[in-house]
């Protein structure tokens, strides 16, 4: 039972960061993620409040909610899964656990929030469930509804729908019990109508609401430009188009809402408005630098409002505000905030982005303003630089080891993260936004610039269209030798440092889409996360990693890996697959130079195949076979079941054990052997003895000379 494998996965940590990834499937990652509660987590609740959870999901949510409100009341399905909750929960005196109906709740007093979070579909009766919720909401009470929108973006770009695993599973016709898992907005627009006395407002979680990162509202879904990029959690996903492409088409036709992925709705008596246009969740980090911010339209206008997700994250909080009163530079400030008990305010800025600025340049083609607006920005930006020494241990802690080997020059303090998104064009020349990555240390001009750059290629992604990226760091003196130092920084600074993107852990790979691929289904498609270390000279380290996903169809794979800066590698050591056995082929290169790779610690061979019974199977691959940064490696994967590899290891153990046999056994003739020869020698040694003293002996000297007499007389 799911239920055993997450007490015991929970017994170990109560937090999927710490969860061995080969455990974390999607079901667990349902569960267990901390990302869930990004549903609520910015919500504005009355702290003295009443709140009913319908379907506690053995706690996934149930212990932020516990610290919103005074009293929570939370329904689960069944007594193992009640377990789970109070055990995640244990701290939180002000939650009740039960295992009753919603139909079967006898509580005269009633509840100012209840919370329907991905369970509204699965009554036989939607209505009467509704009704029922009605009935234990108080008056000024709301009900919270969490729920998958059937005709959501990701369904027409490759995700089978979640309940069935169909493709368009939610707008078929040929089983009408499908659509009943999800409404469309408009439809939900309906059912709600159809109580007079009721309001409702749509909040837009995104990517969705299992593991929201973003909260759109109407306001927002155009000017925050809803449907960036994100990683794929579900075991189901193929490539039919691009999600991103079909955001930026819904956004420009004025569609957007009625494609969100998914829906919160607030329902509640009387007039239902949300002052929260928008919330931004960064949980997806170490828990001391979780926070959150907030756009919230108040009686005196737009405001943002940062706070911490966590008491960890509060000193985060406090730098944060500390930082923006530093004005070192008089062209372009830090925005300021005011200080509030648990967070800060700022000003909401209206005017227009540095990265508006590049986007209408792109839209019209213009090359020469995009470097015009970038030039100007760094222009303004770095004017106190100064060549220092500044690979210190501080700057190692952060950034890491990786040094580069030449005078480069730098700022203090230095805003790693001044990107086009976070600077605005003001009446006073700029604001900067977002001002939590300014750090007290030297940091390298260039890097800031290409982390700057990097990051307008990753959103526009049609700019490389028009001017690669290569060429436009080449501009500032960046060649691909500091572009792969500069990665590596950036990859220790964001996973190691900072503990983001975590989630990229589990995300899953989509599944390439073919005539071929339609044919045989997806079951005939295995996928598997590996790994690759390079060796610049200074050994194997983790930020000089490379993850990727390899697709075996048929037991076959063939993959191209971009390895950095190539010309300094010195060894390359791949990890095929993590936590398992298997049976491997590889060859490296192409086909006037291919070479079988060395495996490390295969523990046996058979047919030009590598066995590895363990379960970090490693190769050596041959650098030679690198042309122009790229790697092809090809050949063939088998997946050792845990039978398997105990039947291997078992054989391998019987070999073991014949051929110490045999060794003992040659052990034991070769001593017998040496005793003998002992033995002849320690007898011959005693004959020679024996000898001399026969012939020292006076006897044999008078039986010597008698023979020589006798020999005269008779010759």
């Amino acid at each position: 039972m799911i239920e055993d494998k997450i007490s015991e996965l929970l017994k170990k940590e109560n937090n999927y960061i710490n969860l061995v990834q080969s455990e974390m499937d999607e079901r667990i990652m349902y569960y267990t993620s901390k990302t869930r509660e990004n549903l609520l987590n910015w919500y504005d609740f009355r702290t003295e409040g009443r709140l009913l959870e319908v379907d506690g999901a053995c706690g996934s949510i149930t212990g932020m909610l516990c610290e919103r409100v005074a009293e929570v009341i939370s329904c689960e399905r069944t007594e193992e899964r009640k377990i789970l909750n109070l055990m995640r929960n244990s701290d939180k005196k002000n939650l009740t656990v039960i295992t009753k109906r919603i139909c079967d709740i006898k509580d005269e007093r009633k509840f100012d929030y209840i919370v329907v979070n991905d369970v509204f579909f699965s009554t036989q009766n939607e209505t009467a469930f509704f009704d029922r919720l009605l009935q234990l909401l108080k008056s000024d009470g709301r009900i919270l509804i969490a729920v998958e929108n059937r005709i959501g973006a990701r369904y027409f770009s490759g995700a089978a729908e979640k309940s069935s695993q169909i493709m368009f599973g939610n707008i078929m016709e040929e089983n009408e019990t499908l659509n009943r898992h999800a409404f469309s907005r408009d439809e939900w627009k309906t059912f709600i109508n159809n109580y007079p006395e009721l309001d409702f407002a749509f909040y837009y979680p995104y990517p969705d609401h299992l593991y929201p990162m973003e909260i759109f509202t109407e306001e927002t879904i155009y000017s925050m430009k809803m449907g960036k990029p994100y990683y794929n959690l579900l075991n189901k996903r193929y490539t039919i188009g691009s999600e991103y492409v079909l955001w930026g088409i819904l956004r420009q036709e004025g569609v957007a809402e009625h494609f969100a992925n998914s829906f919160l709705l607030e329902v509640g008596r009387g007039n239902v408005e949300h002052c929260i246009e928008y919330a931004k969740l960064s949980s997806d980090r170490f828990e001391q630098f979780q926070i959150g911010t907030k756009i919230i339209d108040g009686e005196k206008g737009k405001s943002v409002y940062k706070y911490p997700l966590n008491s960890d994250a509060k000193a985060h909080i406090e730098n944060l505000f500390l930082q923006e009163r530093e004005d070192y530079n008089s062209n372009i400030h830090c925005l300021k905030s005011e200080r509030l008990e648990n967070g800060l305010k700022y000003p909401f800025l209206e005017e227009i982005t540095v990265d508006e600025l590049i986007e209408e340049a792109l839209y019209r083609q213009d090359v020469a303003e995009i470097k015009k607006v970038l030039q100007t920005i760094f222009e303004m930006y770095f004017v106190n630089c100064r060549v220092v020494e500044y690979h210190n241990d501080t700057f190692s802690k952060i950034f890491g080891k990786e040094k580069v080997e030449m005078p480069l020059e730098c700022i203090r303090p230095a805003n790693i993260d001044l990107i086009c998104d976070n600077i605005f064009k003001t009446e006073n020349g700029y604001e900067v936004i977002d001002c939590e990555w300014v750090l007290d240390i030297y940091a390298p001009k260039k890097f800031i610039i290409w982390r700057n750059i990097n990051e307008l290629y990753r959103k526009h992604l049609e700019l490389g269209n028009s001017i690669p990226k290569e060429e436009l760091l080449a501009e500032y003196g960046i060649d691909t030798t500091l572009s792969g130092i500069f990665e590596a920084w950036n990859w220790h600074f964001t996973m190691e440092y900072v503990g983001a993107n975590q989630l990229e852990k589990y995300a899953k790979p989509f599944i390439p889409v073919s005539e071929e691929n339609l044919k045989v289904g997806h079951d005939n498609y295995q996928f598997i996360k590996s790994c690759m270390y390079i060796d610049y000279g200074r050994g194997y380290q983790e930020e000089n990693k490379l993850l990727f996903w390899i697709c075996v169809q048929k037991n076959i794979f063939d993959l191209v890996i971009r390895i950095p800066n190539a010309e300094k590698v010195k060894r390359l050591r791949w990890d095929p697959v993590e936590d398992r056995g298997c049976i491997c082929k590889v060859i490296c290169g192409e086909e006037e130079n291919m070479q079988k790779a060395h495996a490390i610690n295969a523990t046996a061979y058979t047919d030009g195949k590598d066995i590895f019974t363990s379960i970090d199977p490693q190769y050596q691959l041959p650098v030679d076979c690198i042309r122009n940064e790229l790697l092809h490696i090809s050949g063939e994967f088998y997946e050792l079941s845990l039978n398997e590899q105990e039947k291997c290891n078992a054989e391998r153990n019987e070999k073991l054990n014949r051929k110490e046999a045999y060794i003992q056994v040659l052990e034991d003739v070769s001593r017998r052997m040496a005793e003998q020869q002992v033995r002849e020698k320690e007898e011959k040694r005693k004959l020679i003895e024996q000898l001399c003293l026969i012939e020292n002996s006076r006897g044999y000297k008078a039986l010597q000379l008698f023979r020589r007499i006798k020999h005269k007389v008779w010759r």
